[in-house]
């Protein structure tokens, strides 16, 4: 058993995936900007992160075995000093193997946009024309599951200047695709939810590789993210407002759209879903008394949960709200929208929304606005659902960064930062609920 500050093998094979996505990152998306004294900075960074890295293959034992050699020689012969060599050969190796690594990107996981192929669409598309001309376009940081480019264009017949695209990308572990995305934005925005204006849908892979999705722009920034959202009462008392709207729309709109989910919270359906998580958790994780302790609570709990069903956002939080002027103006990313239980949003938002208001005013502001009301068992249930489903998919997520399968150092940061952030907050969750129960 590791204790506290013991790297296991799988540890260091974990470390070094994560030093070359940050290493990818700076060779590739930082590194190209940069000229003079930045640009010869940046890139000591990267061969200090490629060495760490290098250091991190197998245990760096040899240099230390090698000392201990040498310690109980009375000269330095000729094999002590070739098996010295031979420790130095392995870890030059072990860092050129990196560095090329990081020179020559893998395919899976990379993002790539091509402006040009998009203006070429555009200018055959009825809401463009021959006038249409992309003048600029900036791919996004931050995403997680979908390709993001802010883009300025000009000459459009039926486009505003300043739009978004959102493009199915193959190293998101999620597999949701932009084409129930759009449907689902065209009817929120429809009834006035504060969502961007879906304007295009183009869902073969022709034009740009992979299914895109247009909408409007709309101005703000992102403030916070899951677990850290900004001090401010105001923006927490609108997400109530919009959260219960949304949920007072019901299911009736979406039930025949296109490739919606619809989430049974029946309890074989539960069950089989909680077998799921169990299953990556039991290969991928490690042991967790808080994990078993949720997977055990809601297992014991699964014949209590009843209630409407609603439209579901899946993923609410921060790091898709957009704030302008201290207000909220937007709500992104509905990739994983489905229709189930009203509580999957709150047990969702639960851990992170009592660090902005009192629960109690923010569901009273919730219900205010038309959100049905959940049992107390619901929210409890799903806030430990909403935890399980994340650790899975961020174990799945560092699965790929350790095969080299995903080299994007957005996702790398999740799996680094969000895993020992949501165990605490299962955590404190947990014996919360424990304790009134």
């Amino acid at each position: 058993m590791s204790g506290p500050g013991h790297v296991t093998a799988v540890d260091r094979h974990c470390a070094r995936a994560y030093l070359i996505n940050v290493a990818d990152t700076l060779e590739h998306a930082i590194i190209p900007a940069l000229e003079g004294s930045e640009l010869s900075r940046a890139r000591d960074c990267v061969t200090i992160v490629a060495r760490l890295a290098s250091r991190l293959t197998a245990p760096n034992d040899g240099a230390q075995q090698s000392l201990q050699r040498l310690a109980g020689l009375d000269s330095l012969t000729r094999d002590a000093v070739e098996a010295d060599g031979a420790v130095f050969d392995a870890e030059e190796a072990a860092v050129t193997e990196v560095r090329s690594g990081v020179a020559t990107p893998v395919d899976g996981g990379q993002r790539r946009f091509d402006p040009a192929a998009l203006e070429t669409y555009l200018r055959a598309h009825p809401l463009g024309g021959d006038a249409t001309t992309i003048v600029e376009s900036q791919p996004l940081t931050g995403g997680r599951s979908k390709q993001t480019v802010l883009l300025r264009q000009r000459g459009a017949a039926s486009l505003p200047e300043h739009l978004v695209l959102r493009q199915d990308w193959d190293g998101s572990v999620v597999g949701t695709s932009v084409k129930p995305e759009f449907e689902v934005l065209r009817h929120t925005h429809a009834a006035g939810l504060r969502v961007p204006e879906p304007y295009l849908l183009e869902p073969s892979d022709g034009p740009l590789g992979a299914p895109f999705l247009l909408v409007g722009r709309i101005e703000g920034h992102i403030e916070g993210d899951v677990f850290d959202p900004p001090a401010s009462e105001t923006l927490a008392l609108q997400f109530a407002e919009q959260l219960g709207r949304q949920h007072a729309i019901g299911d009736k709109p979406f039930e025949r759209l296109p490739g919606i989910v619809e989430r049974s919270f029946a309890p074989d359906q539960l069950d089989s879903e909680l077998d799921g998580f169990e299953a990556i958790i039991t290969k991928l994780g490690e042991p967790n008394t808080t994990i078993t302790a949720a997977l055990d609570w809601t297992r014991r709990h699964i014949a209590d949960i009843a209630g409407p069903r609603v439209l579901v956002h899946g993923d609410l939080g921060f790091h898709n709200f957009l704030v302008h002027n201290g207000d909220l103006v937007g709500v992104l990313d509905w990739e994983l929208a489905h229709l189930g239980h009203p509580a999957e949003d709150l047990g969702y938002v639960r851990g992170w929304m009592r660090k902005m208001l009192p629960w109690d005013r923010f569901i009273a502001a919730y219900h205010q606005a038309g959100g049905p009301n959940s049992a107390q068992v619901d929210v409890d249930f799903y806030t430990l659902w909403a935890s399980l489903r994340l650790y899975s998919m961020l174990l799945q997520a560092r699965v790929a960064i350790v095969s080299g399968a995903l080299l994007d150092s957005e996702v790398t940061v999740c799996v680094v930062d969000y895993v020992p952030k949501l165990l605490h907050q299962t955590s404190v969750a947990l014996r919360e609920i424990l304790a009134h129960r």
